[in-house]
């Protein structure tokens, strides 16, 4: 029994309006005449469009739940939630910078995650959108707000973070800045005067001295703001800056660590792996994005491209198409120039391969 909730990604809470919207986004999304054709598209719409008729009908989505509760809702799903790594569809925070106090605008997107964390919120639903008020910024230039999506079934998580800037902050440094630039103007100014420019030689020591004093004062006033706003920061976030400086320790990958074992996990913006059980980074986190480890490969977004690393971190395909997915019964599909086709470990082209070899791209030959 196919989980229609599931397939236009909302709770079986949702409403007529909410299940309207989804399918509205999804259908334009998946509609073949949009997609030059593609079956795995026209199937996707098709799956999309069944879903809809059903849960948009009053009484035909009542027989539905029945039906769904009395099989035990996910059992009679058509997908084992024990192969799904967690997707972060959407995460966003607005605006990106603000005063101590303001609120911001928090929305989220997620699948194959049973339970979703968000910092400032908590424990919270698949998707959403909430607004918070952020207090208390103190002397952090930045506050980061992270999401958690956890799949319970098979304990694989992924993470994401947002960061906001802290307007006081900035206005604090902009005038350390000015201020500066002011007193180096003035005394600047008030030397030209009083000894004009042909005395320069004949005073120089003088001068010398009086230019080194005022550097000095400058030099000294930026030395304790900003030994101050650091001294405040480190004070309040002294635990978590130990525990963030051993996680961002680089390791090199150990060959003795399996792919079984490695997760993909987000530091900075930047995806590497990771063990899963004792959190130990194995290959540093220096792509775009990173998927979970498939037959002993791992799809990742290199420069905008995607290609596949093994567990040692060494690509063996090169990041060079447009779109792919997880290794599956040997092959996986892959897209370049708005053409879908499937190939094995070897980057060898093995099914769907089109008619002019020239639209594959270097180093990709079709299997014999």
């Amino acid at each position: 029994m196919k989980d229609y909730y599931y397939i236009l990604g909302v709770q079986p809470t949702a409403s007529t309006e909410e299940i309207k919207k989804a399918y509205r986004k999804l259908s334009l999304k998946f509609h073949p005449d949009k997609n030059e054709g593609d079956k795995f598209f026209e199937d996707r719409f098709k799956e999309i469009q069944e879903a809809y008729e059903v849960l948009v009908d009053e009484a035909r989505r009542k027989l539905y739940d029945n039906k769904r509760k009395s099989n035990n809702t996910q059992k009679d799903s058509n997908i084992d939630m024990k192969s799904l790594f967690p997707i972060i569809e959407s995460f966003s925070v607005s605006p990106k910078a603000i005063y101590g106090g303001e609120m911001v605008e928090i929305s989220w997107k997620t699948f194959n995650a049973d339970k979703i964390t968000i910092s400032m919120i908590g424990d919270t639903t698949s998707q959403g959108a909430k607004s918070v008020r952020v207090n208390n910024l103190n002397a952090s230039e930045y506050v980061t707000i992270k999401i958690t999506a956890l799949n319970t079934h098979n304990g694989k998580s992924l993470e994401r973070t947002e960061q906001i800037l802290n307007k006081a902050y900035e206005e604090i440094r902009q005038k350390v800045n000015q201020k500066a630039n002011e007193e180096a103007t003035k005394e600047k100014v008030n030397h030209d005067v009083k000894n004009g420019n042909n005395s320069a030689n004949e005073n120089g020591v003088q001068e010398n001295s009086a230019n080194s004093n005022n550097i000095l004062i400058v030099v000294g006033v930026l030395c304790f703001f900003i030994l101050f706003f650091l001294f405040i920061y480190f004070e309040r976030n002294r635990s978590k800056m130990n525990e963030t400086t051993t996680q961002n320790q680089p390791i090199i990958a150990k060959p003795k660590t399996s792919s079984f074992d490695l997760e993909p996990f987000s530091q900075n913006g930047k995806y590497g792996y990771r063990n899963k059980y004792n959190k130990e980074i194995i290959i540093q986190p220096m792509y775009q994005d990173a998927w979970a480890f498939s037959e002993d490969l791992a799809c990742v977004q290199w420069h905008g491209s995607y290609g596949f690393i093994n567990k040692d971190g060494n690509f063996t395909i090169p990041a060079k198409y447009s779109g792919a997915y997880g290794f599956s019964g040997g092959m996986v599909r892959v897209k370049l120039n708005k053409v879908w086709f499937y190939i094995n470990k070897n980057d060898e082209c093995v099914k769907d391969c089109p008619n002019d070899s020239s639209l594959l791209p270097y180093g990709t030959k079709k299997a014999k």
